[in-house]
């Protein structure tokens, strides 16, 4: 899934199994090596510079805070299991409530944990029978260590939650930074400043504060909201009432295709057109990466392209699950990107009562999207260029080109009709265009905002649609 900004990371249901398997598994590994030795690396320095009852001290203190701990970590493994079937189906509402309600949960519990610490740290330590050399510094060290016992938890969880979605790189890299870190503070606290070991449980807690904001922060900004056409309309991305008349096209069964170039926001655009799908409607999506959000569906089916294997074999590309989709019943297909001969699988199923269908490709323009598509057909099959130009203008309703203009921003340039075959030709019947507004001092080379609108420029032609679906014309 994924989620529009949430890229999979690895698939280990895709590719080769034991390269997947490796892949995800060896920074795990690496990641509990890497805590032995922090925690190591650690006790070194302390044994070092502050003695034996500080080395006991801090020994025995971490044996007690895993077994206070395990149940955070167990909760957290336990949440990124829920986490991945949730992220796997698909289902970004379920993975939201998820996410809260385990967030919740287990910020509770490491709340409880620390009031229980701080209020019975005494007779714990008096169980235990911790000599009296040691009694005072074990206090010290886990009274610090549990005031950022809360940035364990937090650190835990967001690595869970990224593994969940295939990601065991980047919480060894967060895990790398706050070893490094903890390291050099236990030096600077123990060494300069003369904390003793006050100052390694200090060094300990600002070391995992680090790694878990830091990897909090990363994984918030990899869970963004998804793109709506009305954030679109905040963005000035598209005019009121060219999104109104999309938004009964998509209603009414219309086949959309979006072009544009690289960047150009294809698929974002795609996204804010599925929100006005019926939620009743059986829908399968084609992607080489799942990446279109179709929260607010029931019937959802997801479908990804496969790489071929170490042997060259065992690809399936988008014109094989197109022609498998067919067979599944559904109302809508929508393809998330046609780069080659899949585009005459695309027209056919369009052409054969398969009605309400997106997809995207990528041209400079409308008319460069229509030269693209018969090139791409003609890749799969030699036929004439009237035939296929005759299945386009028959296969698609609407064309959207969307651009990324000279100041990074993005917006829909024009929306045409495609009317119909004439001559050897497709016939386009431009509805909305995106005209700039001239401002005073404009010159060649201006890099400034672009400000413009998209315009009206014509009316729909072809409503017939419109009328089965129910809509006055």
């Amino acid at each position: 899934m994924a989620f529009n900004g949430i890229k999979k990371d690895r698939g280990l249901t895709t590719g080769n199994i034991t390269l997947g398997l490796l892949w995800f598994a060896v920074p795990m590994i690496l990641g509990n090596l890497l805590q032995q030795f922090y925690n190591i690396a650690d006790t070194l320095i302390v044994g070092q510079f502050l003695g034996a009852n500080a080395l006991a001290a801090v020994g025995s203190a971490y044996s007690l805070m895993i077994f206070l701990t395990s149940v955070l970590l167990g909760l957290c493994m336990g949440s990124g299991a829920i986490f991945s079937l949730q992220y796997g189906a698909g289902d970004r509402e379920a993975l939201k409530r998820s996410i809260f309600v385990s967030l919740v949960l287990i910020g509770l519990v490491t709340l409880v944990l620390n009031v229980a610490v701080f209020v019975w740290i005494d007779p714990i330590l008096r169980l235990l029978q911790v000599p009296e050399a040691v009694y005072p510094l074990m206090r010290d060290y886990l009274w610090v260590i549990f005031w950022g016992i809360g940035f364990t938890f937090i650190y835990n969880y967001y690595a869970s939650l990224l593994r969940a979605i295939g990601n065991s790189i980047v919480p060894l890299w967060f895990l790398g930074v706050a070893v490094v870190l903890n390291i050099a503070l236990d030096l600077i606290f123990i060494l300069w400043c003369d904390w003793g070991v006050k100052g390694a449980a200090w060094a300990t807690v600002i070391a995992q504060a680090v790694s878990g904001v830091g990897l909090c922060v990363y994984t918030i900004r990899k869970f963004p909201e998804p793109m709506t056409m009305e954030r679109l309309l905040d963005y000035g991305s598209i005019s009121p009432e060219a999104a109104d008349l999309l938004k009964t096209l998509v209603a009414a069964r219309y086949n959309i295709f979006v072009s544009g170039g690289t960047g150009a926001g294809k698929t974002t655009f795609l996204n804010a057109l599925s929100e006005f799908i019926p939620p009743g409607e059986r829908v399968i999506t084609i992607e080489d990466a799942a990446e279109l959000q179709l929260n607010h569906i029931e019937n959802l089916v997801r479908m990804e392209t496969r790489e071929a294997n170490a042997e060259g074999a065992g690809a399936i590309g988008i014109g094989e699950l197109i022609r498998a989709a067919l067979r599944m019943r559904p109302d809508r297909l929508i393809i998330g990107e046609v780069r080659g001969k899949e585009a005459l699988d695309l027209l056919q199923s369009l052409n054969t009562g398969h009605d309400g269908g997106f997809s995207s490709g990528h041209a400079n323009s409308v008319k460069d999207m229509l030269s693209r598509l018969e090139t791409m057909v003609l890749m799969a099959a030699d036929l004439p260029l009237a035939a296929i130009r005759s299945q386009i203008a028959s296969a698609v309703d609407i064309m959207v080109h969307v651009s990324r203009m000279r100041d990074k921003t993005r917006k829909v340039t024009a929306i045409e009709e495609v009317d119909r075959f004439e001559n050897g030709e497709i016939i386009l019947n431009p509805l909305f265009t995106f005209r700039e507004a001239e401002k005073a001092g404009d010159g060649f080379g201006n890099t400034g905002k672009v400000e413009g609108s998209l315009e009206q420029i014509g009316t729909l032609k072809h409503r017939e649609k419109l009328r089965l679906a129910g809509y006055r014309v």
